[in-house]
């Protein structure tokens, strides 16, 4: 029983706070209900100006981003390249050296053990 009177209570409160601020029939509900009604189908609504310039910056940025990816591979690759020069250069130095050094009678170079 008390339950019941409780729950009942909570619906009369609810119901008073409604009418409290419930519009009267002289004011504008009608209007303020029409406010935030859509006033075209949604797949129709054209794009705003901010997302037209959103677009456009979301391409230049991606543009930007693989300019500079590509950049930066480029310049990977240089680097690689002078890398492969610079020891491909030393390992002809290597060849030129051994091929300076004395030989001992059974082709080994020097501090070798000989027999």
């Amino acid at each position: 029983m008390v339950s019941f009177i409780a729950s009942l209570a909570v619906v009369v409160i609810f119901a008073a706070i409604v009418y409290r601020f419930a519009p009267t029939r002289g004011q504008r509900a009608a209007e303020l209900l029409e406010r935030y009604r859509p006033h075209a189908p949604m797949s129709d609504w054209s794009l705003s100006y901010y997302d037209d310039r959103r677009q456009y910056s979301e391409l230049v940025a991606i543009r930007a981003h693989r300019e500079s990816e590509a950049a930066v591979t480029r310049a990977h690759r240089e680097s690689e390249a002078t890398a492969t020069r610079v020891h491909g250069e030393s390992e002809v130095n290597r060849s030129r050296e051994a091929d300076r050094r004395p030989q001992s009678a059974c082709g080994i170079g020097r501090g070798a053990v000989q027999f």
